[in-house]
């Protein structure tokens, strides 16, 4: 929660349960892979995933940065765009 909300406001919760719907996501591909390389070794496999590799997986380049730089992440603020063109009016 250190790098979530404005700076200087303190951190805040991430609105939806990204780190599950991030393993689930691993998970179907892993499973999807797997699929795959039955179809063509004729040699079935176990697949796993969990919460922590999911969370490692979204936030290592934050340990690289402090590993290399020695830079702390700060908090981030949200700049996605929407997801429909903004209008503007013309005064």
């Amino acid at each position: 929660m250190s790098i979530t909300g404005m700076p200087g406001q303190g951190p805040v919760r991430v609105g939806i349960a990204i780190n599950d719907l991030t393993a689930g996501n691993m998970l179907a591909f892993a499973i999807m892979v797997a699929l795959f390389d039955r179809e063509h070794s004729g040699v079935g496999r176990w697949v796993h995933t969990s919460l922590i590799e999911a969370q490692v997986f979204m936030l290592d380049f934050q340990a690289a940065r402090y590993l290399m730089k020695g830079e702390v992440a700060g908090q981030q603020e949200t700049n996605i765009p929407p997801p429909y063109p903004r209008r503007f009016s013309h005064q």
